[in-house]
């Protein structure tokens, strides 16, 4: 089994199936909550609060919506790979504040 925990803060979180060779889960097979190169990650975060709404768009296996759940936000997560779909739901179930879609945004 590829299951892998990251500590957020003080918070261990298990990701399930960390399969793939992505920057992702490379970050969380070496224990950090997000890949260090994601400066719009880093810059939002700290302006989370409780209760904010985040819709994370093309959430992979919701390691960002995990971040901004734990903040207190109420997280809308959309993800269309079914692989990953199935990653996103199985790592956010412990989260009551995340709700995931498998659902593909496109501008037109």
């Amino acid at each position: 089994m590829n299951d892998y925990y990251v500590n957020y803060g003080n918070v261990k979180v298990l990701f399930h199936d960390v399969n793939t060779l992505s920057g992702v889960d490379n970050a969380i097979r070496y224990g950090m909550p997000f890949f260090p190169k994601e400066e719009v990650l880093i810059f939002t975060y700290p302006f989370i609060r409780e209760n904010d709404i985040v819709y994370d768009i093309g959430s992979y296996t919701g390691s960002h919506g995990i971040l901004y759940a734990l903040q207190g936000a109420e997280v809308y997560s959309f993800e269309p790979s079914p692989f990953n779909y199935y990653r996103l739901v199985k790592n956010c179930k412990p989260f009551r504040n995340i709700h995931c879609f498998d659902v593909a945004f496109h501008e037109k």
